[in-house]
């Protein structure tokens, strides 16, 4: 198994985003729930420094509504029978 990387350091003047504070009565954070949120913003900023951050909504187009439905018309009498329900 791999050493754990030490987390780089953030940039000089780079705003780092808080945690977001845990509802009242919620348990704490977990140190792995820590790490996830400070990646989660660390990757967001760096998004926003390339311009992504917007990037994947306008890549997908707008979803169409759905079309309406037809009703389906009713089934036809059997035209085959057993001849030996006769």
């Amino acid at each position: 198994r791999a050493p754990k990387a030490e987390p780089a350091a953030p940039a000089q003047g780079a705003p780092t985003a808080p945690a977001p504070p845990a509802p009242a009565g919620a348990p704490a954070l977990s140190e792995y729930e820590k790490e996830r949120l400070a990646n989660i913003a660390k990757n967001h900023e760096q998004l926003a420094a390339l311009g992504l951050d917007l990037a994947s909504t306008r890549l997908k187009p707008a979803r169409a509504p759905p079309k309406p439905r037809k009703p389906r018309e009713p089934l036809p009498e059997a035209s085959r029978r057993s001849s030996r329900l006769e």
